[in-house]
């Protein structure tokens, strides 16, 4: 009992401490009005995408291990149900997962926007949904297609190099262009709110802004990134779910040994 109430003691201080730094981000933002400009459709699909990578990341290394684990393949195998439906659950269960970590991410800024700003800004949850299924889905097509182009044997080492460079490369590239840009260790998120910045993207009619579109609470849009990620996940599981079982095989005849 004393270890679990000082867990719960530390979680509880983290979650104040970190939606303390969120305030302190986002207060100002929020005490000059959030407006659905140019610029505000920017800073929310860059900071988004930052979480979009973190996503993806995890769902490919998730996707990975689901091909690679032995621990239940005479299961599957031996199994009345389909291979079908359990790769069908098991994705799911990657895009749960996903949505999971994006959320616990995410919650601190999303909490202070909603506390500050009113309860349209729970639509992020739903968008964090809608994206954790188009990175699951994107994940397994990356995965079945190492499969084919390269060996069961090399498709584990090669997911994981493209999971870190999907991870860090992103947050790690808007970092050396704000450094670029601004001569100096400018935050990233600076770079996003810069006029110059701003101007260089698509306009407001651009379909790029939509995500955005449905984090601020307008319904058509948040309709839009639903269809878009569900509808690539259930593509994406009928196209891959027929190869699951003879791929996992692949993937358990491959030698452990290691030099």
């Amino acid at each position: 009992p004393a270890r679990r109430i000082a867990l719960i003691a530390f979680i509880v201080v983290v979650a104040i401490v970190l939606h303390l730094m969120a305030n302190a981000i986002v207060g100002p933002w929020i005490a000059n009005g959030v407006v659905p400009d140019k610029t505000t459709l920017v800073l929310i699909s860059g900071t988004g995408f930052l979480f979009w990578t973190v996503m993806l990341s995890q769902a490919l290394e998730s996707v990975t291990r689901a091909y690679y684990s032995r621990s239940d393949l005479d299961l599957i195998l031996s199994s009345p149900a389909s291979s079908r439906t359990l790769f069908a659950v098991r994705t799911g269960i990657t895009a749960l997962t996903t949505l999971l970590l994006a959320c616990l991410l995410a919650s601190p800024v999303v909490d202070v926007l909603v506390i500050r700003d009113g309860a349209h800004w729970l639509m992020a949850y739903v968008v964090l949904a809608a994206l954790s299924a188009l990175a699951t889905a994107i994940a397994v097509l990356i995965t079945v297609t190492l499969f084919r182009i390269a060996s069961p044997k090399r498709t584990r080492l090669i997911a994981q190099i493209i999971a870190a460079i999907i991870g860090a490369g992103f947050v790690i590239g808007i970092q050396a262009v704000a450094i670029l840009h601004f001569g100096n260790m400018s935050s990233r998120f600076a770079l996003f709110s810069d006029p110059q910045f701003v101007a260089a993207m698509p306009d407001l009619s651009n379909p790029v802004w939509i995500p955005a579109r449905a984090t601020l609470g307008n319904w058509p849009a948040l309709i839009s990134i639903l269809i878009l990620g569900g509808g690539a996940l259930a593509a994406t599981i009928a196209f891959a779910s027929s190869g699951y079982g003879r791929q996992a095989i692949a993937a358990a005849s491959v030698s452990q040994q290691r030099v």
